[in-house]
């Protein structure tokens, strides 16, 4: 009887679980092409450019650390504070580096304006970091 109930839940976990995932690709998919009729072809490059950057490091500040932590049959609320504490730790680092190195990214892709762009961005990982 309870392994019947499983799978049903596991089921309907996993249905849940993929409408988000097609939802959140649909709202991507119609943002990127409201943006290319808003922009020119340089202006939608530029942006197309700092959300690699910024999708590279929500990637490392991500780092599943919350998913291991919810897999776990206890948690002990020292946990829950050292996965919090590495996701700021991670969001700080990766905003600093990314503040510090967008001249440098910005002389690569020979594109003055992806400086101020990347700093933006930058501060929006640190911030995301504190939500995870």
């Amino acid at each position: 009887m309870k392994s019947i109930e499983l799978k049903s839940k596991a089921v309907k976990g996993s249905m849940w679980a993929l409408f988000e995932k097609f939802s959140v690709q649909i709202m991507q998919f119609v943002v990127a092409l409201v943006l290319t009729r808003l922009l020119d072809p340089k202006d939608f490059g530029l942006i197309v450019l700092a959300t690699i950057f910024s999708g590279i490091s929500a990637a490392i500040t991500d780092g599943g650390f919350e998913k291991t932590l919810i897999q776990k049959n206890e948690i002990i609320p020292i946990q829950v504070d050292t996965v919090f504490y590495i996701n700021i730790f991670l969001g700080a680092l990766l905003t600093i580096l990314l503040f510090i190195l967008a001249p440098f990214i910005s002389n690569f892709f020979q594109e003055p304006n992806l400086t101020s762009i990347l700093r933006f961005i930058s501060v929006g990982i640190f911030i995301n970091s504190l939500f995870q």
